[in-house]
């Protein structure tokens, strides 16, 4: 039976340690011992692993390790200070890295907050150079469309509206970040329809929950809605693909062609019916959904494969069997 993740401080920095199928992803030695064993198809976790149980420290990755091909070593280090307390430290955070000026940021997205982190070298390298506040907001998944980087702030009759940043400043002065005038939305993506990249907004209660509309540029929203899924539930994610939109709901992943269709990638009997975030933060990986649900992380593949995949699901594998 595998054994519950533990944790070691060494210098007083906490690394997380793990014993999976019987095989160890650690080892404790004597200063000067040599350490001789090898895994022949790699690990996850061990000695490298960066601790996940905390969510209000942002994490930077950083001196990738090239090892014996195929396997990288990539460790993570807190190079930021950004403070997210109370109720955002329950909320899904999204980053996104823009270039002004040969500097390059990090902005993060949280709750009703945009963190904007210079990650280029200088003075002000990991600093924080901006905390702006959109009040009422509820960030969802921003995106990279025409040039600019586009915002929503969620649900609710009060909430934001989409803003485009259209000015990046370089020092710690307010961004300037441009309405579209009354257009809420979720979240948002962008969709090759027909040859044409537009832009794509998952509805809220202002509209509907559960659509999706396209912009050809952002500030245009005078094309009809599609309905995805059960009008009761919200999309809670929202990813461009290959095969079009990938729209993450509590219920089910669905699929959504140029032409506005809309298919579950699997069939489910029992479905989540208190919608609230669950599916948020969820992304692809190439063909494959990654759908993150209350209970863990699962790979949803079109018309295939349906597996938990989460940091938890080794836990429940090879438990022993009367």
């Amino acid at each position: 039976m595998a054994l519950a993740p533990d944790r070691i401080a060494i210098d007083s920095k906490e690394y997380l340690l793990r014993q999976e199928k019987g095989a160890l992803g650690w080892e404790m030695v004597q200063t000067g011992q040599p350490v001789r064993w090898s895994r022949d198809n790699g690990f996850l976790g061990g000695i490298n692993a960066a601790p996940d149980s905390r969510g209000d420290d942002y994490l930077l990755a950083r001196n990738m390790d090239t090892l014996t091909y195929p396997y990288l070593a990539l460790s993570a280090s807190n190079l930021a200070s950004v403070t997210i307390t109370g109720a955002l430290g329950d909320l899904p955070i999204y980053v996104m890295r823009m270039v002004s000026a040969g500097v390059t940021y990090h902005y993060i997205f949280v709750g009703d907050r945009v963190f904007k982190v210079q990650v280029s070298s200088g003075a002000n390298q990991y600093t924080l150079r901006n905390n702006r506040q959109f009040t009422n907001g509820t960030a969802g998944r921003p995106v990279y469309f025409e040039g600019k980087l586009w915002s929503c702030w969620g649900d609710g009759a009060s909430a934001p509206t989409i803003k485009s940043l259209d000015t990046i400043t370089a020092d710690t002065t307010n961004d300037t970040w441009t309405d579209v005038a009354t257009i809420t939305a979720r979240h948002l993506s962008k969709l090759n329809a027909l040859g044409t990249m537009k832009m794509a907004r998952a509805g809220t209660s202002t509209s509907a929950i559960n659509t999706v509309q396209l912009s050809p540029d952002g500030t245009t929203w005078t094309a009809a809605s599609f309905e995805v899924g059960d009008s009761s539930l919200g999309i809670n994610d929202l990813h461009e693909s290959e095969k079009g939109l990938v729209c993450f709901k509590p219920d089910n992943v669905y699929e959504f062609d140029a032409q506005g269709n809309s298919r579950p990638l699997q069939t489910f009997i029992n479905a989540h019916l208190d919608s609230g975030r669950i599916a948020a933060n969820s992304w692809m990986l190439g063909t494959a959904a990654l759908w993150v649900l209350r209970h863990g992380l699962f790979m949803v593949e079109s018309g295939g494969g349906f597996d938990e995949i989460g940091p938890d699901a080794w836990y429940f594998e090879e438990l022993p069997r009367d």
